[in-house]
């Protein structure tokens, strides 16, 4: 059975009810002692507020995606090299100030000049690599669902192992989503078992809505973490859904029964 601390809340998409800063405190009361953050606003906030709003709340940050200057990242985006290096500059002082270690780096939609895309990709990544990976930080790639981001680059984890391997870095890895794998081509289980070497992180979500993984989805993942417990699989498991309830008051934590099972217990602040 995962651990409680191994469960992380995205609040990018949990408790967004609140301002930004409010949700580490949220995050903390409603149990976790673990958060990621998937999207932009995280630099809007200097990093050394961050840092102290994840201590106030007694946080540990367990990912986040780098700073890039479109919502989908340019990691693949011919052109683009200039603004991808300052990106992972910034990127690289977040990780020292939050003492993060893994972080997703996202490819982009595909582009007019699709031949030149992976070329650039691998040598952004391997780029990545080199500036970050001497911090013991690891840079993770994640496939998206076509039905979700039908233009999106990186479609499937085949395709994404293809690309570690021309990286040839320890230090980049896969970011296994269980909702996207799913939509993209199911079998959750054997995929798990191949691709679990090369993962530097997992994320949850029910399917087919993205909402709370319980048992109200297709997908089982009583089942999914238990064979996560015969793999001895010790990494973090990122909450990256958005709750049913929506942005209502409480509508994350009015969620997270499934979570008591597991020892993610609401705490009294």
């Amino acid at each position: 059975m995962p651990r409680p601390e191994q469960f992380s809340a995205n609040i990018g998409m949990l408790f967004t009810e609140l301002p930004f800063m409010k949700r580490f405190q949220a995050a903390y009361a409603a149990g976790f002692s673990v958060v990621e953050i998937n999207t932009q606003d995280m630099f809007d906030v200097p990093a050394v507020d961050l840092r102290g709003a994840l201590n106030d709340a007694n946080l540990k940050l367990a990912l986040f995606n780098m700073r890039s200057t479109s919502r989908l990242g340019e990691a693949a985006q011919p052109g683009k090299e200039k603004e991808f290096e300052k990106c992972l500059q910034i990127t690289k002082e977040y990780c020292i100030e939050l003492n993060c270690k893994t972080v997703h780096c996202m490819a982009g939609d595909v582009h007019q000049d699709t031949e030149a895309q992976m070329p650039v990709f691998i040598n952004n990544l391997k780029r990545a690599a080199e500036v970050l990976g001497p911090l013991g930080v690891t840079v993770c790639i994640e496939p998206l669902n076509e039905r979700l981001r039908p233009n999106y680059f990186l479609k499937s984890n085949h395709m994404a192992a293809g690309i570690l391997s021309e990286v040839g870095s320890k230090h980049v890895k896969l970011l296994f989503d269980f909702y996207h794998t799913q939509i993209i081509g199911g079998d959750l289980t054997m995929a798990l078992y191949e691709y679990l070497p090369a993962t530097g992180h997992l994320q949850l979500a029910g399917v087919p809505d993205r909402h709370e993984p319980d048992n109200t989805q297709e997908v089982n993942y009583d089942f999914i973490l238990a064979e996560l417990d015969k793999l001895e699989y010790n990494g973090y498991l990122g909450l990256e859904y958005t709750p049913r309830r929506g942005r209502k008051p409480g509508a994350t934590e009015q969620g997270l029964g499934w979570l008591l099972q597991y020892g993610v217990v609401p705490r009294a602040v």
